[in-house]
């Protein structure tokens, strides 16, 4: 699944416990980083963070997310008063120091959680082209299912038999109104 911040950031559950947490954002598609409330480290990644950033999670437990933002000070600050203020924050495009030297511009949204008696925020970061992509994807879907159903009404309507035959094992898959009258199929 993919977490898709910053809509769906409040639908997070509220989780008992850390572990419930990590299960929830091992199956994200997103960058997901876990740091202590308190001291900022880091505590957790799922597996998409550690391949796109390209840190181990040692490494990563070494660091806090000013030690990856390459954001202004004065930026920083004002994402952390919205945390501390609002329970969490956006930024867009945040340069992202990873692992190979390498920087990445990812959308950031961070949420405070509470789990095991402890506080913590979870950073979901995401590759803004990922969600353009997505849309892309959501359009050439809906086209393709627009046409799809174009096509059903045609071949429904028309007085032309047609069947649709599987290639490998030349079965018929589906036959129109004006094929099973012909042939005599069932409908």
């Amino acid at each position: 699944p993919v977490l898709h911040p910053p809509r769906r950031m409040a639908d997070l559950p509220s989780m008992e416990t850390l572990e419930a947490y990590r299960a929830l954002v091992e199956a994200a598609d997103d960058i997901v980083l876990i740091a202590d409330w308190e001291t900022a480290k880091f505590v957790d990644a799922n597996r998409v963070a550690l391949e796109r950033l390209c840190y181990t999670l040692d490494e990563l437990r070494q660091k806090s997310g000013r030690d990856l933002s390459l954001l202004p000070s004065e930026l920083h600050l004002r994402l952390r008063r919205d945390l501390v203020r609002d329970g969490e924050c956006h930024a867009p495009a945040v340069p992202i120091l990873c692992g190979d030297g390498s920087i990445k511009a990812l959308d950031l949204w961070v949420r405070r959680f509470h789990a095991d008696g402890t506080s913590y925020h979870v950073n979901v970061l995401r590759d803004p082209r990922a969600e353009q992509r997505d849309e892309t994807f959501r359009t050439a879907r809906t086209q393709l299912l627009a046409s799809e159903a174009f096509y059903r009404g045609v071949v429904t309507c028309t007085d032309d038999a047609v069947i649709i035959a599987d290639f490998e094992s030349a079965h018929c898959v589906e036959a129109n109104p004006a094929a099973c009258a012909l042939f005599g199929y069932a409908p």
